[in-house]
This record gives C-alpha cells, structure tokens and sequence, in this order.
C-alpha cells in the first residue's frame, strides 16, 4: 500500500510525534516500530507572505534512512533535524535552508523569515554564507518531484513486504 497523509504540524520530528501520540499510550511504542518500518518520506510545508504580495510555501523534506529510523524506533526525535543534514545527498533539506532559499530570491523578508525558523542560528549562518545555497537551488516543486520519483521506484520494485508512507505536514497560513 502507498499511503499519503497530511497532519497540520510544523516539522518532520512534530509530525512523526503528532501521529504516534494519536494513538492509545500502550500502542504508541508499536506504531513507532510501524512507522520506522514504513515512513519513506517526510514533507512538511508552511505558507510565508511574499514581498509584493501573495504567499510562498517554504518546506522541509525528510528523506527517511537508516538514522532517521532508529530516531523513530527510539523515540528520540530531537535527532530529525540533525538526519536531514545528514542525508542531504538523498535529497532532504531543512526548513532553514528553503527560507534561505527564499530570502536570497528575494521573496521573503529576512526578519519574518528568522521568526518562522525553527533554528534562527542555522538560518543567520546561511544567510552569512557567500552565495552559499546548501538546497543547491531545490525548491517546493522540486521536492514534490523528488516525492514521486520515489514513489515510481517504489513502484516499480514492488514493494509487497512493507507498506510504504509519505507524510506530507504543513501549518496553517
């Protein structure tokens, strides 16, 4: 089964929280073993107002690995942020990193864009970085693209032994 879901939270590690905590306190250490088994993806999103007017979604992926899935397992989900970093060469990218994105571009005012950061320190330094873009020019369509090449490989390898999730969150405006 390819199963896509959407959550209103505001990171991968709330979303992955978000939805264990839904269930009963003695299930909720089986579902982590179940999402850490299924998770391939999480995506979360969140609309800024652009400069000129209009809103822009700025967005974090997780692509989820070997890490990742330990962090779940062990409910230690401090550690998501640190695994996208990590697994940045799989595609994933922080929030910090897509308002960086997004202030280098112009569309959105830097200020507003420290307030919506998770990590204002991280997003300070990339700002500081000379023409340093760590999403090496990724934006929110391209991680939805990178989303559905994996579930095409998905797919195409058939997956009958695990059900795969992509979680994709988001925030209200």
């Amino acid at each position: 089964h390819l199963v896509f879901s959407t959550v209103h939270t505001t990171d991968a590690a709330s979303t992955v929280g978000r939805i264990a905590d839904s269930f009963p306190d003695e299930r909720q250490n089986t579902i982590r073993q179940e999402m850490a088994m299924a998770l391939a993806a999480v995506m979360t999103q969140t609309l800024l107002p652009r400069i000129g007017g209009g809103v822009v979604p700025a967005a974090e992926l997780l692509m989820v690995g070997y890490g990742a899935r330990q962090h779940i397992r062990k409910n230690a989900l401090q550690h998501m942020h640190q695994e996208m970093t990590i697994t940045r060469k799989y595609g994933s990218f922080t929030l910090e990193e897509s308002l960086a994105q997004l202030v280098r571009q112009g569309h959105v005012d830097r200020q507003y864009a420290m307030t919506r950061a998770a990590h204002p320190e991280e997003l300070d330094q990339l700002l500081q970085l000379p023409g340093g873009d760590l999403t090496e020019g990724r934006t929110h369509a391209d991680a939805l693209c990178k989303l559905q090449r994996v579930v095409d490989v998905l797919q195409a390898q058939d997956r009958r032994e695990h059900d795969v999730a992509i979680v994709i969150a988001g925030d209200d405006p």
